[in-house]
């Protein structure tokens, strides 16, 4: 347990510290001189290469790993790809997993490919505001983001790269913005749900009075809580299907029974519900005050939509809050915003510390309360290296 404690806090000062390296200060001064700047720097390579190396060398890390890496395991020896759930995986995915088994890889490669893909979408959207780099590096380890990243590893690539595809909606590229989404749902078909964003998206879906946001948030988390609500769920069997979690559907009578699989109000779920509130609250003032453009209008957008669905499906079961992860992952980006402008205007800074410890207990918590809770070392938010196994 005290090596996964060392390792979490180990790979997250590192990146913080990648991300805040003086020579990287330097290129955010070229910034603010509407000079171009090189996305692929020193710091840049070492940040995707470690992250990289950290999900690579993983073993039982995130509930899907083992389930990866058997199956990855047996392409190598067969050729196929194992359905051993009845899920079809998607061209795209299978492709890539033939071409590195081909040539020999070891399965940390792959895994470890799939990681430097995820945090660059998310460095490269963010290369023109580098100064949130440092608060971004910390939020993916420390934060829900890396045990998140590290399970449906497929939808949680092609969230990675929706936030970069927001530039498309931004500049209203309508055709990069499909072709981006049609080469995602070649990783995880529940993509494709995304194109009606390009028009969703274009005008803001959040209210300009900050209390309005949070009463909609508030309003569907007691919806999400009423008995009722379970029955509309019905109804989404058929979409389930379609985008990819037929191997939950199954779990659906249940849920309409019983809600077993209620996300629990612990202190995981209090601790990210007070911090997206939080969130909901002060982002607008920051994006009004500093013109932080369109795409981070958008940011929002997503962020605020996804808060107001989780909590409405948060009580029915995880096969909803899948699609829904979509629009959460945004939170990476809308935390450090807070983050960085409330630590640079100095005035709240018992809010700054708050937020900071909320924004960055989660990873640190969920490992320490699984490792508690009767699984030991074989839990799957404790880190472990495959080498040891």
């Amino acid at each position: 347990m005290i090596l996964s404690l060392f390792v979490y806090c180990f790979s997250a000062l590192i990146l913080f510290l990648l991300a805040k390296n003086p020579s990287a200060r330097a290129e955010y001064e070229l910034l603010a001189e509407n000079k171009e700047l090189k996305f692929w720097t020193n710091e840049t390579i070492a940040s995707i290469l470690f992250f990289a190396f950290l999900c690579g060398v993983r073993y039982n890390v995130g509930v899907d790993n083992l389930s990866y890496i058997h199956a990855y395991e047996t392409m190598a020896n067969t050729g196929h790809w194992p359905n051993g759930r009845g899920e079809s995986y998607e061209w795209g995915f299978t492709a890539l997993a033939k071409l590195f088994t081909f040539e020999g890889f070891h399965y940390s490669f792959f895994m470890g490919f799939w990681a430097a893909v995820q945090i660059f979408f998310v460095y490269y959207a963010v290369r023109r505001d580098r100064h949130l780099l440092p608060y971004i590096a910390a939020f993916i380890i420390l934060g829900p983001t890396f045990l998140s990243w590290t399970n449906g590893l497929r939808q949680c690539v092609a969230g990675c790269a929706f936030i970069f595809l927001v530039e498309f909606i931004a500049e209203r590229k309508l055709m990069s913005y499909v072709i981006g989404v049609i080469l995602c749902s070649l990783i995880h078909r529940s993509a494709l749900l995304l194109l009606p964003f390009y028009w969703i998206f274009d005008k803001s879906i959040y209210f300009k009075n900050k209390s309005y946001n949070l009463l909609a948030v508030i309003a569907c988390t007691l919806i999400g809580l009423t008995p009722t609500w379970l029955h509309l769920i019905n109804y989404a069997q058929d979409v389930i299907f379609w985008v990819g979690y037929d191997d939950y559907a199954s779990r659906l009578t249940n849920i309409i029974n019983k809600t077993n699989e209620a996300i629990a109000w612990g202190p995981s779920r209090v601790g990210l519900y007070v911090l997206d509130l939080m969130a909901l609250y002060l982002y607008p003032k920051f994006q009004e005050k500093y013109q932080l453009g369109k795409r981070y209008d958008i940011y929002f957008s997503a962020f605020f939509l996804g808060s107001c669905l989780f909590n409405l499906f948060a009580n029915t079961s995880h096969i909803f809050l899948r699609p829904i992860a979509y629009f959460r992952d945004f939170r990476i980006i809308i935390v450090p915003v807070c983050l960085y402008y409330l630590y640079k205007e100095r005035r709240q800074q018992w809010l700054f510390i708050l937020m900071l410890c909320l924004a960055y207990f989660y990873t640190l918590y969920s490992s320490m309360k699984a490792f508690a809770g009767g699984k030991g070392v074989d839990a799957a938010e404790v880190y472990k290296f495959f080498f040891s196994f």
